[in-house]
């Protein structure tokens, strides 16, 4: 008969007793106690009679403790989010962007300049995107301005993953480029191998971006 347990169905045939479920949420040191244990005594029954080899059946359709789940340094989404990222999450966003070219911009919504640039950005995206071109935004407002920083790329027509700073200023700054002062807005250009070819602080215009973005996709 099928015992349901919160996320959990188990199975036992009607020669077989189940183990008793707790009243409370199992711990995780439970869960892995309960499934070693039904699966040593099912491999005793197997040796015993292969006609026993269904006395069992244990599924695991979903748990909350984060079965399986792979390890990565930031969430991999689908569609306009605005994740908390450290510079070194930064920088391996950066490494893990499989592109021919990466223009990683620092702005906020708070910045004018970074505002009136943005526009160029997004129309050099939408025209070198398949040739490679990945762009990585890295919003450099104040926790309590999430929601208008997120409002803003949406009007903006990025549908892709985003970033904002987490950490000290200096240790984000340092960290990214020694290079940087701080300023906003601030652009690097890398190349597919993850080498910085072009840095600069402050505004500039759709042609200088062109530039720098083309001079490492190649003419």
């Amino acid at each position: 008969m099928p015992i349901h347990y919160g996320n959990l169905i188990f199975i036992y045939s009607s020669n077989t007793q189940p183990l008793p479920i707790p009243d409370t949420q199992p711990s995780r040191s439970f869960i892995k106690s309960l499934v070693i244990d039904d699966w040593h005594n099912l491999s005793r029954l197997y040796d015993m009679n292969l006609k026993a080899f269904l006395p069992l059946l244990l599924i695991c359709l979903w748990l909350p403790l984060g079965c399986g789940k792979p390890a990565a340094d930031l969430p991999q989404e689908i569609g306009l989010s605005i994740q908390p990222a450290t510079a070194e999450q930064v920088l391996s966003a950066i490494e893990n962007a499989e592109g021919n070219a990466v223009l990683v911009n620092i702005w906020a919504t708070w910045c004018q300049p970074c505002v009136e640039e943005f526009p160029d950005i997004m129309k050099l995206y939408q025209k070198y995107q398949d040739r490679g071109l990945r762009i990585i935004f890295v919003s450099a407002d104040f926790e309590n301005q999430t929601e208008a920083a997120k409002d803003f790329l949406k009007k903006q027509g990025v549908d892709f993953a985003t970033y904002q700073k987490s950490g000290k200023d200096m240790a984000f700054i340092n960290t990214l480029d020694e290079r940087w002062s701080g300023a906003l807005p601030a652009t690097w250009v890398f190349d597919g191998n993850g080498n910085k070819r072009h840095f600069w602080e402050g505004k500039k215009d759709h042609a200088h971006f062109e530039k720098a973005i083309l001079d490492v996709l190649g003419q």
